[in-house]
């Protein structure tokens, strides 16, 4: 039980925003960040992930946010987990 305790524990502390690199309908290099419970579980994840991808700025094309539940079920109990989706599409800002 402690080694999964352990483990939780590591998960928590790993968790951040992610983002990967697409290419916006201008033509332009963009990114999407997700940040949902999982990826760190705010929107202050994603601005940060955000100003690491773009140190010059960056203008925020699309902002969503989904919010899920699930059950979960064994013999013995269930219980419900949420998972938040947050996903910003981010265009870095051109240097002046």
């Amino acid at each position: 039980m402690k080694y999964l305790y352990g483990l939780f524990a590591l998960v928590l502390v790993a968790s951040c925003a992610t983002s990967q690199e697409i290419v916006l309908p201008s033509g332009q290099k963009g990114f999407t960040i997700n940040c949902g419970s999982y990826e760190g579980d705010s929107w202050s994840a994603c601005y940060q992930k955000a100003g690491e991808m773009c140190p010059t700025g960056y203008d925020i094309l699309e902002k969503t946010e989904e919010q899920d539940k699930n059950i979960v079920a064994n013999p013995y109990s269930f219980q419900t987990l949420e998972d938040d989706k947050r996903v910003l599409v981010i265009e870095c800002k051109k240097d002046s």
